[in-house]
């Protein structure tokens, strides 16, 4: 018989190690071709964007900061801030972000989408890009279907469209649904968003008495 593996225990050159992401887009694509809905499925390599959030830390960490041709820093010891973002060609290759969620949010944007950076570069590392320049990440109404709004479970957010018009109209319910924000935790202001951002637009209907 055919023998499969995946996560930690399996070698790729594009899955990084240590990561939930790659372990549910590889499980993703072996149910695809155990079931047969698609023969062709390949894993093709995860991006590696690493999110901590612990007691008194949200450290996001992706792509390689030293590829850049162009690197910014800021150093904020007394309010526990730090950040080095690399851009080469007006993208993002990598950045390391400590008490910064606001940019670590507009940023690994620009990383997933290969997107051009906004000018105003200092603005973007602090969390704090000009109007017209913001990333879709943390605006509902721009973030593309296909954004990954929990990594830690490969939710995106058509996925949290999908349990919201199924019913889940709460987040605690849309977290039961797709298992958004059950990991790390630090997806779920961009899941509360989302949600509030579904209630106005296709608010749930009232049951009839």
């Amino acid at each position: 018989g055919r023998v499969h593996a995946l996560g930690d225990c399996a070698q790729h050159a594009g899955a990084p190690g240590g990561l939930v992401q790659s372990g549910w887009e590889q499980a993703a694509v072996l149910a695809d071709l155990l079931t047969g809905t698609d023969p062709a499925a390949r894993y093709r390599g995860t991006r590696p964007v690493t999110r901590l959030k612990a007691r008194g830390i949200d450290l996001a960490a992706l792509g390689d900061p030293t590829a850049g041709d162009e690197e910014l820093r800021v150093s904020d010891p007394r309010r526990g801030r730090y950040g080095v973002l690399a851009l080469r060609d007006d993208r993002v290759v990598g950045a390391v972000l400590m008490g910064l969620p606001d940019a670590a949010a507009m940023i690994t944007e620009l990383y997933d989408s290969g997107a051009p950076a906004p000018s105003d570069r200092l603005a973007l590392l602090l969390g704090r890009a000009l109007p017209g320049e913001t990333s879709p990440a943390t605006d509902p109404v721009r973030m593309p279907g296909s954004a990954m709004v929990c990594r830690c479970n490969s939710v995106t957010k058509n996925a949290l469209v999908t349990a919201w018009r199924a019913g889940a109209h709460d987040v605690d319910a849309l977290s039961r649904r797709t298992r958004a924000a059950t990991g790390c935790g630090s997806c779920r202001d961009v899941v509360c968003g989302i949600r509030d951002w579904l209630a106005d637009i296709d608010p749930p209907q009232e049951s009839a008495a």
